[in-house]
């Protein structure tokens, strides 16, 4: 890639990481005897690029129709650096790579154009997004032999955003993303599935403790898994009310986890403080701690993981709400509806030294013997040959014995698009998140056979089919790598 540039300042030069770049609207005119003065300013798109590698700050830029990345400057527009139709980059900072990846360049081309540039991107997208990616020729494969999930309903039990300018909730990006494996015409398993959108309103913003005592505290943390069982039963009774014969899939990737509690307990306790720096919950901190108080943060981090498994395990909130979950998914099973949940994504989240209770990285929503549960698999480097698959690290593990996945689905570096064009800094998705509603399209075809397979049937065959690896053991991918040909077709 050849290109000419100026000999001016270098990018972090014009504009410190914290400071916004003057307003595009100010002056547009090029910097005489210049490249740039020969640049017919028509811009194609908006960029953002990270200065110095810092992903906090973005700058903005626009990207023109040969492709030159230009930014506002005191001297007028300077250019950045260059793009071209592959989505290949090299900017004046040294940084360099594809569009389509994880970069230090982020483009926002979800606007309707004919221009030839954008199109370039958007063709090279699709090419990109489908390469090494196994869903197009299961889906080609089960296509030929009549199966594309046709006359059956999903359904996506997600959280809905709320728009910040309008107050009013909506589909998440997440649930975009979930929808197009499904049934995107490009990127999705079963393109003739219909999906519908079953999400709940879900307030992120982090609220603090009601008082400052270990009685609030204890509250707070039972109150708040009670909430979460007593929502997802909620849905499972107005689904299951519904009567409708076409909905027989539940796509749950939205939950909890224990690990997650733990991480969130820690801030609080020690490491939120108050205006003055001091420990925001001191008789708190004192009360769960105790003789420890004066202890190295590793080993007060342990007491209180303990103290949450202690609380969760003697509360009757917390039995009793999971007792209702049970019984909600029982109830699905036996009305023909088949629940599918993501293992989550806490493998990762580990703090160092620490000792975690085994199963308690999965979701709280796996917790029953009528869910299946869908762990991350790695299918890039041999697309089709499952015995050469990975788990992924971050796909949460199980205990070795009554809680474990089901099976592992395609969930890592899988080649996927916002809808509409859409791009984010990073075309692959991945998370078990992705890996359910996989496992959901190949289900919908199962059932799009056999209409009358139970959820008992369902699972029996999805494991029955499985590709089993010699590194693994089912508290990491259950009963191996689920293979959609065979559990459709066999």
């Amino acid at each position: 890639m050849t290109f000419s540039m100026t000999s001016s300042p270098p990018l972090a030069a014009f504009y410190p990481s914290a400071q916004k770049p003057p307003s595009k609207s100010k002056a547009r005119m090029p910097v005489p005897n210049t490249p740039e003065a020969n640049v017919e300013w028509r811009s194609v798109a908006s960029v953002d690029i990270f200065p110095g590698g810092n992903l906090a700050f973005p700058m903005e830029a626009d990207v023109l129709e040969n492709g030159q990345i230009v930014t506002e400057s005191l001297w007028g527009p300077q250019v950045q650096g260059i793009l071209n139709t592959d989505g290949n980059y090299q900017l004046l900072n040294g940084a360099k790579g594809n569009l389509f990846e994880k970069t230090w360049l982020r483009a926002n081309l979800d606007q309707q154009t004919n221009n030839p540039f954008v199109e370039a991107l958007k063709a090279a997208e699709r090419k990109r997004a489908v390469q090494g990616s196994e869903i197009p020729q299961i889906r080609q494969q089960l296509t030929r032999h009549g199966f594309n999930g046709q006359g059956l309903k999903i359904g996506i039990l997600d959280a809905q955003d709320k728009d910040k300018k309008t107050g009013q909730w909506k589909q998440s990006p997440h649930t975009q993303l979930v929808k197009a494996i499904i049934n995107d015409p490009i990127w999705g398993v079963a393109p003739g599935v219909q999906v519908d959108d079953l999400g709940l309103p879900f307030d992120n913003e982090k609220k603090d403790l009601p008082a400052d005592s270990y009685q609030a505290f204890a509250n707070e943390l039972t109150a708040g898994y009670q909430q979460l069982m007593q929502e997802r039963v909620q849905q499972l009774n107005q689904v299951i009310a519904r009567r409708d014969p076409a909905l027989r899939v539940l796509n749950a990737t939205w939950g909890g986890t224990q690990s997650r509690m733990y991480h969130r307990c820690i801030n609080t306790i020690l490491k939120e403080t108050n205006e003055d720096g001091y420990p925001k919950y001191p008789a708190l901190k004192q009360a769960v701690l105790g003789p420890a108080i004066n202890a190295t943060q590793a080993q007060q981090s342990q007491i209180i993981i303990n103290a949450v498994d202690a609380l969760l395990e003697s509360s009757p909130l917390v039995k009793a709400a999971h007792q209702q979950y049970v019984e909600a998914t029982r109830q699905a099973a036996n009305a023909g509806i088949i629940i599918v949940s993501a293992a989550s994504n806490e493998g990762e989240r580990k703090i160092p030294g620490l000792s975690y209770q085994a199963g308690s990285q999965m979701d709280c929503f796996t917790e029953s013997p009528y869910v299946i549960t869908v762990a991350a698999a790695n299918t890039q480097q041999q697309p089709g040959n499952r015995a050469a698959y990975t788990l992924a690290p971050f796909s949460s593990r199980g205990d070795g014995q009554t809680l474990n996945p089901t099976i592992a689905a395609p969930g890592q570096e899988m080649g996927i698009s916002m809808p509409q064009g859409k791009m984010g800094h990073n075309l692959v998705v991945e998370g078990t998140s992705f890996a359910t509603p996989f496992t959901c399209g190949v289900i919908a075809m199962m059932l799009q056979r056999n209409p009358y397979l139970t959820f008992a049937q369902v699972k029996a065959k999805l494991e029955a089919t499985a590709v089993k690896s010699p590194y693994y053991g089912p508290a990491d991918y259950g009963a191996g790598f689920l293979n959609a040909q065979a559990a459709v077709l066999g």
